[in-house]
């Protein structure tokens, strides 16, 4: 844990599609995670400004795509409710989280950790967790968890550390 014993997570994009979806069988676990990090003064939730900008994409695009199987082309209103769905959620993403921007150190950070995961959006995230002196990155890609030595962990682990199990501290790399 962080030296002010605050624990400091950043949440990964594909985590925060999985709170706002509602359609994985990962939901239950990351609104419980979120819920006992907005519960908490001892836990500080952080979201990229990629993944703010990439869960407005995915999930207008998922609307709209759903729209237009259903009813065979995109209303009006469609677009509207897909609009009002994704400022949602992104004051969502405000109010639970603080937001780390992503800029020309984070890019630089990337380069270094490419040599371990290369994976550029990826190593991007890892810029940002290094920056904002993060505890643990909260993903799911378990290429990044494999390549990261306890940086980055699953919402499972993540929910075994909040709920005080001994998950063992961890800095980035």
């Amino acid at each position: 844990m962080s030296t002010e014993g605050v624990l400091k997570l950043l949440i990964d994009t594909k985590v925060w599609m999985d709170y706002f979806s509602g359609r994985s069988d990962r939901t239950a676990n990351v609104v419980h995670l979120i819920e006992i990090a907005d519960a908490s003064e001892l836990i500080v939730l952080f979201a990229s400004s990629l993944s703010v900008k990439d869960v407005s994409y995915l999930v207008s695009a998922a609307i709209k795509r759903e729209c237009r199987r259903k009813n065979g082309s995109l209303s009006d209103s469609a677009i509207a409710a897909a609009d009002e769905t994704v400022w949602a959620c992104v004051r969502q993403m405000r109010e639970l989280a603080l937001i780390a921007p992503v800029g020309a150190d984070e890019v630089f950070d990337s380069f270094v950790f490419r040599h371990h995961h290369n994976d550029f959006e990826d190593d991007l995230m890892l810029g940002v967790a290094n920056r904002i002196d993060v505890d643990y990155v909260v993903t799911e890609d378990k290429n990044l968890i494999k390549h990261t030595n306890g940086v980055c962990i699953n919402v499972d682990q993540a929910l075994r550390l909040v709920e005080g199990s001994n998950v063992p501290s961890a800095r980035p790399v």
